[in-house]
């Protein structure tokens, strides 16, 4: 938006921006430093987005969401059933209560947090 493909600023739109913000403020835009303290903030805006673009910043962070995808969807299917059903009843453990574990309860806990052996 403030950054044109080639990496130079769109000058209109920074601007455009900057207009809408100091308007939106109102009667009040003085107290905020006026006209040219938005215009900075819409610069700074956008030399970061350039910075960003400049690294290849949007790429490597899609790259990135697909490994951690991956590897998400591979922990899942390494799952056994026991590991989901001991998960499940944590997590039945830990809703059911307002708070306060029964002895019990906390016992329970204890073995499933292990994964030792079920009494």
């Amino acid at each position: 938006m403030f950054v044109r493909p080639d990496l130079t600023f769109d000058r209109l739109a920074i601007r455009a921006e900057a207009r809408r913000r100091f308007t939106a403020k109102g009667r009040f835009a003085a107290a905020h430093g006026g006209f040219p303290r938005f215009l900075r903030d819409a610069f700074a805006v956008a030399k970061r987005v350039r910075a960003d673009m400049a690294a290849a910043g949007p790429q490597r962070r899609a790259r990135e969401d697909a490994e951690k995808e991956a590897r998400y969807a591979a922990i899942l299917k390494s799952r056994t059933d026991a590991d989901r059903a001991r998960s499940d009843e944590l997590i039945g453990l830990l809703c059911s209560t307002d708070g306060r574990l029964p002895a019990t309860t906390a016992a329970r806990m204890r073995t499933l947090n292990q994964g030792g052996a079920r009494p």
